[in-house]
């Protein structure tokens, strides 16, 4: 149950980065992008990823896999 919770917790993060985000891409001038704003995203992106992994998979994200034998 606490990896789901903190799947959820990087979700949270990660649309609070994009929120964040949204209002740094859309403020007059128009410009490139700034250092700020790509790690901004990085963070939006890889909590993204992360935190729905968890929130799914759950606390068999953790667990070893046994690979089946080989015939």
């Amino acid at each position: 149950m606490p990896v789901r919770l903190f799947g959820l917790l990087l979700l949270l993060v990660c649309s609070a980065a994009f929120y964040v985000l949204h209002g740094l891409v859309t403020a007059p001038p128009q410009h490139q992008p700034t250092v700020p704003e790509m790690l901004v995203s990085l963070v939006a992106v890889l909590s993204g990823c992360c935190g729905s992994m968890a929130l799914t998979i759950g606390k068999a994200l953790f667990e070893p896999y046994v690979w089946p034998p080989r015939e």
